[in-house]
């Protein structure tokens, strides 16, 4: 599938397209929130990250880059997370450009850039699979869990990661995977996608309940 390039292409070829998308969703999230950029100036002065309206300007047209303690305050006086600020505005299975060699689907990226999924379309069904493939999938599904306790070792502070990591969390994780993939299976209208995608969200779901009822279980010994 052919790569959908983010930002503007009239920006220097020395800029990467999330540098690119900084510059665009800058300007837009300005204009959105009525911000001249003698004001969004001021704001940013308050934070103690000055940068003057000029500045704001030629990051807009992609001739001053923005570092993380820029993209930090510009992202507080936005109110928006800096996510906003890196991604396109969009989720769909639309391929975005995250370096000049890779790309995910818009929908990967922000689970990605959330600390929800390592950077592996599996996640959102890009892989498609048919009645027979089984055992191609169930070795996809390993892969993708082996990965994103990787991704999670290091993503997340360690309190939140025993709790990711909670049995019943996994099963809900894994359940919300199926339920995505067999929405989008009806989406394309594949009957037979959609018989089997059942059955493994049906499977799914019941694992979850079952970790559920075990946490009841320790409840009440307690």
């Amino acid at each position: 599938m052919t790569a959908k390039t983010t930002g503007d292409a009239s920006k220097p070829s020395g800029w990467g397209p999330v540098s690119q998308q900084v510059a665009a969703n800058l300007a837009r999230l300005r204009k959105a929130r009525g911000l001249s950029t003698t004001r969004l100036s001021a704001a940013l002065k308050e934070l103690g990250q000055h940068i003057p309206p000029t500045g704001i300007t030629r990051i807009e047209k992609g001739e001053r880059r923005v570092d993380a303690d820029d993209l930090t305050a510009l992202a507080l006086v936005l109110n928006v997370s800096p996510l906003a600020l890196l991604l396109p505005p969009e989720w769909s299975d639309e391929q975005i450009q995250l370096t000049s060699t890779m790309s995910l689907r818009a929908r990967t990226a922000w689970l990605w850039a959330e600390g929800r999924t390592p950077a592996n379309d599996w996640a959102t069904g890009a892989v498609q699979v048919t009645a027979d493939d089984d055992e191609v999938e169930a070795a996809q599904e390993r892969e993708f869990f082996k990965q994103r306790e990787e991704y999670e070792a290091l993503t997340h502070p360690p309190e939140r990661r025993r709790a990711a990591q909670h049995p019943a969390n996994t099963a809900a994780d894994t359940a919300s995977a199926m339920v995505g993939r067999l929405v989008r299976a009806v989406e394309r209208g594949d009957r037979d996608a959609v018989a089997r995608q059942l059955r493994i969200t049906k499977n799914r779901l019941a694992q979850l309940q079952n970790a559920v009822e075990q946490i009841e279980l320790e409840h009440d010994d307690a």
